[in-house]
């Protein structure tokens, strides 16, 4: 039977408390820690500060949430890998307002977001510098869309009426 270490991590800003528990192979109790932490501060704090600053359209504060979220990926919860890390700071120097990395973890993909009318120019100098940087990366896709509505509530058949 594996003996295991465990860490109390505690969230000032709410009264979750998680108990991490982690067998002792390599992946402490402090990594998940760590990693309990990040999920506490992204959910409880950037966003529902980032989901205030777009509605608001404060650009400057999402562009700080953001790469505050993306900096905790990296360091917390350690499941980059090195496009993923470049790619978003990458944006950020051709333009982008702000830009971060998503999916499942060491891989996934990366999101920049850009005034309508300079998405065109930007997402052509971030896949040139892309190409540029990781030239073995050859499958790589960049493209442009419009981004659909917020998250809506339907009800039963009369979907386009309120709740």
């Amino acid at each position: 039977m594996s003996r295991q270490r465990c860490a109390l991590s505690c969230s000032p800003c709410t009264t979750g408390v998680f108990l991490v528990c982690a067998p002792q192979d390599g992946h402490g109790a402090a990594a998940l820690q760590a990693r309990a932490w990040q999920f506490m501060e992204e959910s409880e704090v950037i966003v529902p500060r980032l989901s205030e600053a777009l509605r608001d359209g404060r650009l400057d504060e999402v562009s700080a949430l953001v790469d505050r979220s993306q900096q905790l990926t990296e360091s917390h919860l350690q499941n980059t890998v090195a496009e993923t890390e470049w790619l978003p700071a990458e944006a950020r120097r051709v333009g982008a307002i702000a830009a971060s990395a998503f999916g499942a973890g060491f891989g996934g993909s990366c999101w920049a977001l850009v005034h309508a009318a300079d998405a065109e120019m930007i997402k052509e100098r971030w896949e040139a510098a892309y190409r540029a940087e990781f030239p073995l990366r050859t499958n790589a896709v960049f493209f442009c869309l419009n981004p659909g509505p917020g998250a809506l509530r339907l009800c039963g058949d009369e979907a386009s009426q309120a709740c």
